[in-house]
């Protein structure tokens, strides 16, 4: 009985995790919702096919279990036609009008007097049931959350499905926040935009002459890996606290009308300080774009002025 209780409750709540683990697999992208579905499925129908057994052969105990007999003693010489039944008095059945206990007639049971069985609403059950689901779902949501919200802000600033995207999208700043985070800082020496990611060139610590990579992707931030030497970082590091992003979806625009390639199927911004330069100077904005036959590249400054192009496109 106790298991079967336990088993009522987690189901729902299993079943819910499940449905969250979908949900979020195609919000973010995640592998890691993708690992938990492909593996928490078959357990959730093994758990399903378990408890509807142990509730199939509980109806079966029930079905199977004997009558309570009422009367165990008859009058002499048997039951015949007009003739009484009398009762075993240590029977604890209740007796039926008309029927005679040790020679008195018994007066018959009133039935709506009769305590009647409690039982739990189903409509009851089935609302805790979705609760539970409700609730699994919510918890296996909850690495979503961000992506979820902005999903919300990307449907009511008319980007539904674009939104997302870390070249034309809405969210640059919000990556470059969560990198920050993890980074310890918001000085870094490179950062390039991807449809679905960010990569960033930062220090390793904050007073490291090592810089390593970090990457968000899937709605996290996360150090993805050593990224080997700098001799001269101080002069390539950068605030990126300064620089609003959100200008890059715009320049990008600008880049494509500009040089003609509209149908361009690779665009890739980034941010850095001039490597070739003897004086990085300032961090710039490049764009680089090409389709099947031409390319073109741009700076441009924090401002969005454009600095220089070259490239196919204009030869």
């Amino acid at each position: 009985m106790v298991l079967n209780r336990i088993f009522a409750f987690a189901v729902p709540f299993a079943v819910g995790a499940m449905i969250g683990a979908v949900i979020g697999g195609i919000v973010t992208g995640s592998d890691d919702y993708i690992i938990g579905w492909s593996i928490g499925g078959p357990l959730v129908i093994t758990a399903l096919v378990f408890l509807g057994a142990m509730r199939s052969a509980r109806k079966n105990d029930k079905a199977k279990a004997p009558k309570p007999v009422g009367i165990n003693e008859t009058l002499p010489g048997g039951a015949a036609k007009g003739s009484a039944a009398v009762l075993n008095p240590e029977s604890s059945a209740v007796p039926s009008s008309g029927v005679v206990l040790n020679g008195e007639p018994v007066p018959g049971v009133d039935m709506s007097k009769m305590p009647r069985p409690s039982g739990r609403p189903v409509r009851l059950r089935r609302g805790i049931a979705i609760a539970m689901v409700i609730a699994g779902a919510a918890v296996s949501l909850i690495p979503a959350y961000t992506m979820l919200g902005w999903i919300a802000s990307d449907i009511v600033h008319g980007h539904p499905f674009d939104g997302r995207d870390m070249r034309t999208g809405l969210h640059q700043n919000d990556a470059m926040n969560q990198i920050a985070d993890v980074v310890g800082s918001h000085d870094i020496t490179r950062v390039n935009f991807y449809d679905d990611y960010v990569i960033v060139e930062a220090r390793t610590s904050p007073r490291s002459t090592t810089v390593d990579t970090y990457m968000w992707r899937a709605g996290k931030a996360y150090r993805a890996g050593p990224g080997g030497f700098e001799a001269d970082l101080q002069s390539q590091l950068f605030d990126a606290s300064k620089i609003d992003f959100s200008i890059i979806p715009s320049l990008i625009s600008i880049a494509k009308r500009d040089s003609g390639l509209n149908d361009a199927d690779d665009y890739y911004p980034s941010v850095s300080r001039d490597g070739f330069s003897e004086d990085p100077g300032d961090p710039v904005i490049s764009i680089s774009l090409s389709n099947d036959y031409f390319d073109a590249y741009y700076t441009f400054s924090l401002d969005g002025e454009m600095l220089e192009k070259s490239g196919s496109a204009f030869e």
